[in-house]
């Protein structure tokens, strides 16, 4: 057994001990949020646990909670008890896993009872005092968009701008996209985490990043994954972009490099304002001043 597996087990054992159980800490030490990539091995170690999809929220959005139970086990529901951040009770459910253990809830944040901003806990016990696993979740007053991109789009950083790329996801959910765009190596680097994902349409711009012969057609992107070329699928392209398909990797990190021919110019769409916005001043102040001497 390595580190990993004992020191899960030797935090688990405390988080989950009667003995310090007795009185909830709104700070929630024995609350742990499970990442995407971890789930399986938690499920081998631990009877009960749950994890959300995402870990901060607003007023105004859905608390997605999935869950699993050994499925020896099942013949008890799972009880989901949710507080707010002064210890209030918001509310309470009771869940009846899958023949394989698996339940899922949702919970909607725009209700008067989640009216609070800051950490709610979230406990899930099925029987025995030993079965219990808690985590929680931040409720802000606003996420809003990530910028000028809509919850729908990648968001990528090149030459101190952003620029969005539409992607979507078959099968699961994601649970981190993110995306830097290389300009002198022509390359995008993308990050994407979630679970269950199947593959990730991406719709490139080719004026953000593009593949060309030397004759003007099209050619292949070269895609990596994890410095070794992985395999794509083509599935349709305009004068405005280029639609593909990635296939998500088994291990559940979705690392991936995109290399083009050709990127978005130097100058990035602020730099290049600014500029224009310079020349135009500077030619005024010119054609002013002519007139000026002109006039003398």
């Amino acid at each position: 057994m390595n580190l990993l597996y004992l020191g899960i087990i030797f935090g688990v054992f405390f988080a989950f001990s009667p003995a310090f159980g007795q009185i909830q800490d709104l700070s929630c030490p024995s609350c742990i949020s499970i990442l995407p990539e971890n789930i399986e091995l938690y499920k081998e170690l631990f009877p009960l646990i749950i994890w959300t999809d995402d870990s901060t929220y607003d007023h105004a959005s859905a608390v997605k909670l999935s869950g699993h139970l050994r499925p020896e086990n099942t013949f008890h529901p799972v009880t989901v008890t949710i507080t707010d951040p002064i210890g209030n009770i918001v509310t309470i459910k009771q869940i009846i896993p899958d023949e394989s253990g698996d339940f899922a809830a949702t919970f909607d944040t725009s209700s008067k009872l989640w009216s609070k901003d800051g950490t709610y806990i979230i406990k899930a016990q099925s029987g025995a005092e030993t079965r219990v696993f808690k985590t929680k979740v931040e409720l802000i007053e606003s996420k809003g968009e990530t910028g000028p991109c809509h919850f729908n789009e990648l968001v990528v950083s090149a030459n101190g701008g952003t620029y969005c790329i539409p992607y979507e996801i078959n099968g699961g959910r994601t649970t981190n996209v993110e995306g830097t765009l290389d300009i002198k190596q022509k390359t995008l680097s993308l990050n994407i985490r979630g679970t269950d994902i199947e593959s990730i349409i991406l719709d490139l711009p080719r004026n953000i990043l593009d593949a060309k012969n030397p004759d003007g057609t099209d050619s292949d992107f070269v895609v990596l994954s994890k410095g070794k070329p992985v395999d794509y699928e083509k599935l349709s392209s305009d004068d405005a972009s280029r639609k593909i398909q990635l296939t998500y990797p088994p291990d559940r990190k979705g690392q991936f490099e995109i290399v083009g021919t050709s990127v978005i110019p130097e100058f990035g769409t602020i730099a290049m304002m600014i500029l224009l916005v310079t020349v135009s001043s500077v030619i005024v102040l010119s054609r002013s001043k002519l007139r000026s001497l002109r006039s003398v």
